[in-house]
């Protein structure tokens, strides 16, 4: 089964992945997830001769949309190189799925990244969300996290601010508050606009809602698991 967490920055996909994948291995249920893909011990370099010897698991319209994303975004290479790395074991998650007694709870995955073309207005959401379903296993969950906009920017806000003392840097780099509403809000349509066309085609989509206790929002996906 793969389980795709779905919402903006801050919205708390992450953590629930990892909660998740947590509680259900008490359970004696294996579960992989984007955070645990590889041990804590393995190298960059690692990475990069993994990346390029799975390479072939990636087509290229994805890999199209990847650059196409970087070169609106300015990403530069460096984040060019680690997202394509990260899609590229999505896509190996995918490829492997049926071969493996292992459920995939996965955050940052296709509606996640290929909603941003819509929301950069390369591409339409229907246009998208056909493609999305094509590459999306049969057996699929959806699920979008519901945060509020202001609680998406408090826990971005104290993500960074944290990241900036450890790094010793200065509070005032932090970007403004209006830019990152305006970033979120849109992101978020595109993102549902994505979903709902999805969920027309047959593709199974939940709602939690993100502002609530993390372990409330664990507890019924687990429960939402189990019942499947």
């Amino acid at each position: 089964m793969y389980i795709e967490l779905v919402g903006t920055s801050g919205a708390g996909k992450t953590t629930l992945a990892n909660k998740t994948r947590e509680l259900l291995g008490r359970e004696d249920i294996k579960c992989a997830t984007r955070a645990d893909f590889f041990s804590a011990d393995r190298k960059r370099m690692y990475k990069i001769f993994w990346s390029i010897s799975h390479f072939y698991h990636m087509n290229l319209t994805e890999l199209g949309f990847l650059l196409t994303l970087a070169k609106t975004r300015n990403l530069g290479f460096e984040r060019t190189a680690v997202t394509i790395h990260e899609h590229l074991k999505l896509c190996y998650q995918i490829s492997t799925i049926n071969k493996r007694d292992t459920l995939t709870i996965w955050d940052g995955g296709f509606v996640q990244k290929f909603a941003n073309l819509v929301m950069d207005g390369v591409k339409g959401e229907k246009f998208i969300s056909n493609y999305i379903q094509k590459r999306l296993p049969a057996d699929t969950l959806l699920v979008f996290l519901d945060t509020s906009i202001e609680e998406a920017i408090s826990r971005r806000l104290s993500r960074e601010i944290k990241l900036i003392r450890f790094a010793g840097k200065k509070i005032s780099k932090l970007t403004k508050r209006g830019e990152k509403r305006d970033y979120l809000e849109h992101t978020k349509e595109a993102q549902e606009a994505t979903l709902y066309e999805l969920e027309q085609r047959g593709v199974l989509t939940i709602r939690l809602n993100g502002d609530r206790r993390p372990e409330d929002n664990v507890a019924a996906l687990r429960n939402i698991i189990k019942k499947r």
